[in-house]
């Protein structure tokens, strides 16, 4: 799914990095940093109202601090 997940979100910009939480805090959430804002906002307006196995995705903006100090919370579900 990883794989899948960079393949996908590569379409919209250089993908920085990308975590996939198999625990809570996060799990079944996909967190994305992209190079700069602009790819970001057109992936995040790319990739709201799909599916992806089976899901919705729902694609939010997320405090990039709280990202690099591994802050992850439940946010949708």
């Amino acid at each position: 799914i990883l794989e899948d997940m960079k393949e996908e979100c590569q379409k919209y910009g250089s993908v920085v990095s990308l975590l996939l939480p198999k625990e809570n805090p996060g799990k079944g959430q996909v967190f994305v940093e992209y190079a700069n804002s602009s790819d970001s906002k057109e992936a995040q307006r790319l990739l709201t109202g799909r599916t992806f196995d089976g899901r919705f995705v729902v694609a939010t903006f997320y405090p990039l601090s709280a990202y690099k100090r591994g802050y992850l919370y439940q946010t949708v579900q």
